[in-house]
């Protein structure tokens, strides 16, 4: 790895170190082992703890993460190998809400913090009257110093009526919760001109300013094989949606620990906001 400073982790650390709400999302392919479905312990573990640390500087942190499905799947027998019918889903999450709950409890017990669970439906940030009943909720949670875990309502969610994957939830909380930040915790180091897993040449991108994410179109689909359902273009579409509302945002690889002691080598894409409104009271 480079022991230059990088452009992209400069501008991260800075806009972390001043802000006071963020949204952080972990997919299914960080938490859960493809192999055996059982969960990365050392992953709740590390961002446990660099969230506990957030924390204790005075950020409120929203949690969004995926994995119930692919725990749930596990644990009812059903193979990681194909792809689920939607009632066979819906029943994966039942069980695996419970599963994934529990393991975030458990990570974050270690730094006494209390956890609390939001599922959420499209209609709750986009309907006035839930948005306003969901805004308030997360409110209190914050005063009452709990850490809320989200993520769609994958038990009664159907094709037509859902958000299509946590990276827009995640994207669509930064308004309800009046977020400054967004992290997207991947299993890549970031944005790159092309996928690099097939093509050598690619080259990473470390900046984009909020005048060139409109025509930014290098994102990809999910890697076969594993349990998410994002992939990079799901994060470069959740990027926009912060970004266009004065929200900061990041792709970073988890492994990497990027919440964790402040590294100015670390490779990383950075998403500065519509300057506008981030001087208007955003960030």
């Amino acid at each position: 790895m480079t022991t230059q400073p990088l452009r992209g982790a400069q501008m991260f650390r800075a806009a972390l170190d001043r802000t006071a709400r963020l949204v952080i999302k972990i997919g299914s392919n960080q938490l859960v082992d493809p192999a055996n479905g059982l969960p990365r312990a050392n992953i709740f573990e590390s961002l446990a703890a660099d969230i506990a640390a957030l924390r204790q500087r005075g950020a409120k942190c929203v949690l969004v993460t995926s994995g119930a499905v692919a725990f749930g799947r596990h644990r009812l027998g059903l193979p990681m190998c194909r792809a689920l019918a939607l009632d066979e889903k819906q029943a994966a999450a039942a069980v695996g809400q419970l599963l994934l709950a529990e393991a975030w409890a458990r990570a974050f017990s270690q730094h006494d913090i209390l956890t609390g669970q939001a599922l959420l439906c499209p209609e709750d940030t986009e309907h006035p009257v839930r948005l306003r009943n969901a805004s308030n909720t997360f409110e209190r949670l914050f005063q009452l110093g709990v850490l809320p875990l989200v993520n769609e309502n994958d038990t009664v969610a159907t094709e037509e009526l859902r958000y299509g994957d946590n990276d827009c939830l995640a994207a669509r909380l930064t308004s309800l919760v009046r977020a400054e930040g967004l992290i997207l915790l991947s299993d890549i180091d970031g944005l790159y001109t092309k996928d690099p897993s097939v093509s050598p040449d690619a080259s990473p991108i470390e900046h984009v300013p909020f005048s060139a994410l409109a025509g930014l179109d290098c994102g990809g689909p999910p890697r076969a094989g594993g349990p998410g359902t994002g992939g990079m273009a799901s994060k470069l579409d959740a990027a926009r949606i912060a970004v266009a509302s004065g929200c900061w945002a990041v792709i970073a690889r988890a492994s990497d620990r990027p919440l964790g002691a402040p590294r100015q080598t670390m490779r990383l894409t950075f998403f500065a906001p519509d300057a506008a409104i981030a001087n208007a009271g955003r960030i």
